[in-house]
């Protein structure tokens, strides 16, 4: 990411673009609503585009350890959690109520990754060394910690807020629809595996988030586990409603993806990642013997043995082909000495 950069040129041209795109979307939003065009999908898809575009930069900014992790989780927890109870509000054909906290707490966001980009920007600004260590001081101080934890519990706050003024909604989901809905948001992960087009594809994308995280080797495959088990409970009840090994259940392909990740030999650069992800879609596709056999086998069990399957022999080839990689030197340099 552009944010993680040292070069100075680098992080001028993500301050510009975080700018540049909060920019156009206040102004896009304001010229909507004064030229009274404002249409559905805009008024789903722009706060959605909001949040993705904020918590993208926020899990930058964590990742770089300027920002705690636990806030970071919070403010996106957040947003998923009003996205979910929007689309189930569009399920049902009601309209559901955005208070002007919720506007003002995505201000409050875009300006504060302004604030820390900026920052960033200067730190590596040689011109001027009061600005430059100023940067730096504001950068480790606990002032940027103090004002990401104000912005964290206003997020929290307009969570609350939300809940109470669609309370009708909430109160009419937790009496019908709660159960089935958590385990249908589980089995696609959060709706991903409802897309029209390769969801299995998009869910082993989406499993490719880990990386983001600071997770070790053994806490993604614990993730796995844990994720196996619950799975094995919920997909069973999902199949009964939507068939079985519906397309919408793509859990299944972020445990395999999680599974070749949890391997330590397997390095997390980007080309063996796509390597990985592209052989594991391979076998997820093709199904050689005996992943097609299991796949045709009914039950939650199966459904996940398949892409576990599918996964070690990812894993496989990927050990194989680093072993090739590391033993090819040393043989040419035998035969040259011959």
């Amino acid at each position: 990411m552009l944010i993680c950069s040292n070069n100075e040129s680098e992080i001028r041209i993500a301050v510009a673009v975080f700018i540049i795109g909060a920019l156009t979307d206040y102004f896009d939003g304001w010229l909507a609503r004064r030229r009274k065009e404002v249409s559905a999908f805009g008024a789903f898809f722009d706060p959605l585009a909001d949040k993705v575009f904020t918590a993208t930069a926020f899990v930058a900014l964590a990742v770089i350890d300027i920002l705690p992790f636990w806030m970071v989780f919070i403010v996106i927890a957040r947003d998923i959690g009003t996205t979910l109870l929007r689309v189930y509000a569009d399920s049902l054909d009601r309209s559901i109520i955005t208070s002007r906290n919720a506007k003002v707490k995505t201000f409050l966001q875009m300006a504060f990754i302004v604030y820390v980009l900026l920052l960033i920007w200067f730190k590596y600004f040689d011109g001027i060394p009061i600005l430059k260590d100023t940067s730096i001081w504001l950068l480790t101080s606990n002032f940027t910690y103090f004002m990401m934890l104000v912005l964290t519990i206003h997020t929290v706050w307009t969570s609350i807020d939300y809940l109470i003024n669609n309370g009708y909604l909430v109160r009419y989901f937790w009496k019908n629809d709660a159960a089935n809905f958590t385990r249908i948001a589980f089995v696609s992960i959060f709706g991903v595996g409802f897309l029209p087009r390769m969801p299995g594809t998009f869910g082993s994308a989406v499993a490719l988030l880990i990386l983001l995280t600071p997770m070790s080797s053994m806490m993604i495959i614990l993730l796995s586990i844990i994720t196996t088990i619950i799975g094995l409970f919920v997909i069973g009840p999902v199949e009964k409603r939507h068939g079985s090994d519906p397309h919408c259940v793509v859990i299944d392909e972020a445990i395999g993806m999680w599974l070749i990740l949890s391997v330590p030999m397997i390095p997390h650069s980007w080309f063996w990642v796509l390597i990985g992800f592209g052989l594991f879609r391979l076998f997820d596709i093709w199904k050689p013997f005996p992943i097609r056999w299991l796949n045709v086998q009914e039950g939650a069990f199966w459904v996940i043995a398949d892409d576990i399957l599918a996964a070690i022999y990812t894993i496989i080839l990927l050990l194989l082909f680093q072993f090739t990689l590391n033993v090819s030197p040393l043989v040419w340099g035998y035969m040259h000495q011959l």
